[in-house]
């Protein structure tokens, strides 16, 4: 896919998959004003960060949570399982649109049961969004053994609009904690040493 990252950056999210996500994070908490282009001109300009309190007026984000999350909680393994049941019972809490993506909050009630795995950050899709050359991608958090958050962000600093629709979504890097060591005391789960914790989908 157009835009996707070089094959050094994949082999470092591989090895050290905080660095990777430290540096989407920091993208998304202090991005930079998206660069003017051919698909932007003419539309009214969304001043960044923007907070919306649910994700019915960002139809991007509504489907990034329809579309993409099932698929990183497919495994057959326990955590993946207590996963989907979380989201069963999960709402989409105040998303924040950055500039060049968004962090959406999950919310899951306290009495739907935790998973074991109290830390987990993973996952990527091939996600063809409106108004952008090279595409976006996303990242699944879990917290305290519960569905926290989806990061959505865009590649080469594009803009993600809160009008922006998702055209389609390809591949998705399905996460697998079974092949994570549990970390009893609360730590972050972590995968055997030159693994990336999960595998390509295509449906």
């Amino acid at each position: 896919m157009k835009g996707r990252s070089s094959g050094a950056s994949r082999i470092e999210h591989a090895l050290h998959p905080g660095i990777a996500v430290g540096r989407a994070r920091q993208s998304l908490l202090f991005p930079s004003r998206p660069p003017l282009n051919a698909s932007t001109i003419g539309q009214s300009r969304v001043d960044y960060p923007k907070t919306y309190e649910s994700s019915s007026e960002l139809p991007s984000v509504t489907a990034v949570v329809r579309d993409v999350l099932p698929r990183f909680i497919a495994g057959e393994d326990p955590t993946s399982a207590g996963l989907r049941t979380q989201m069963q019972h999960m709402t989409v809490g105040p998303v924040r649109m950055t500039g060049v993506g968004f962090h959406a909050d999950l919310v899951v009630p306290p009495d739907v049961p935790t998973v074991q795995l109290s830390r987990l950050v993973g996952g990527d899709a091939e996600i063809v969004l409106s108004g952008t050359e090279h595409g976006a991608g996303c990242l699944l958090f879990v917290e305290g053994g519960r569905l926290s958050s989806l990061e959505g962000y865009t590649y080469r600093g594009e803009e993600w609009r809160p009008d922006a629709i998702v055209l389609s979504v390809g591949r998705v890097f399905a996460l697998e904690p079974s092949n994570m060591e549990l970390n009893p005391t609360g730590g972050p789960g972590r995968p055997p040493a030159g693994q990336r914790q999960g595998r390509w989908i295509d449906r």
